[in-house]
């Protein structure tokens, strides 16, 4: 009968420390734009903001490039939703 191999149990990743984060909170949208924009001037790498809403201009601030979403929508529209009139009574 053959043994059972054995496993090396797997090492568990640990946070590097060199990595950093900073957690801000504020009460207005626009504050939120302003400081994201002045950490980003300073020279921080900013990769994800989290809100419990969207904020307009908050990818612009962090640096995003702009999604191609809008086109593709637009091009690939279902050929129904451009044909469909408003009937009345």
């Amino acid at each position: 009968m053959p043994k059972a191999k054995s496993r090396k149990p797997k090492a568990k990743k640990t946070m590097d420390s060199t990595e950093r984060y900073l957690v801000g909170v504020y009460d207005d949208d626009e504050e939120v734009v302003a400081a994201v924009s002045e950490v980003k001037n300073s020279g921080v790498k900013i990769e994800e903001v989290y809100t419990p809403f969207p904020i307009h201009g908050l990818d612009v601030a962090i640096g995003h490039p702009r999604t191609r979403i809008p086109i593709a929508a637009f091009m690939f529209a279902s050929p129904a939703s451009r044909t469909m009139r408003a009937t009345g009574p």
